[in-house]
């Protein structure tokens, strides 16, 4: 009996993981078809255009700030700086815009998201979300 414990426990172990990856691969499939009801790839894009035109000036301001309430610094050394910033922000603007740029970029962001909706949600519920995106209300 214990011998049939053991066998039956061991394929149940074995099993599970095959299972889970089936269940994995349906909610993989269905997170990739809810993110082209979401028009994801597009918005993804939208988004990398504008972070493209704020961050250097984020950047900017930010260290900026960090440099005039820096209490280490004396005014000289505060007016080099700020120069120094002013003289590599088109490098850091260059360096964004390659970035923000990448047409892999939005693949990327798609790749690190599907796992993110796989494991918090079911096939069935990312097909109930997705059924929401393809309403008028939700693609607007």
């Amino acid at each position: 009996m214990k011998k049939l414990m053991l066998a039956a426990a061991l394929v149940m172990g074995l099993s599970a993981p095959l299972v889970h990856a089936a269940e994995d691969a349906a909610t993989v499939a269905a997170v990739k078809e809810m993110f082209e009801a979401m028009n994801y790839r597009a918005m993804g894009k939208q988004i990398f255009q504008q972070m493209n035109a704020a961050m250097p000036q984020v950047i900017a301001q930010s260290t900026k700030a960090a440099i005039d309430g820096n209490p280490n610094m004396n005014a000289e050394q505060k007016a080099q700086a700020l120069q120094k910033l002013q003289a590599e922000l088109p490098k850091l603007q260059s360096a964004i815009s390659t970035l923000m740029n990448d047409p892999t970029l939005v693949d990327e962001l798609i790749d690190q998201s599907v796992p993110i909706y796989a494991r918090h949600f079911s096939a069935a519920e990312i097909r109930q979300i997705t059924a929401f995106y393809r309403t008028p209300v939700g693609a607007k």
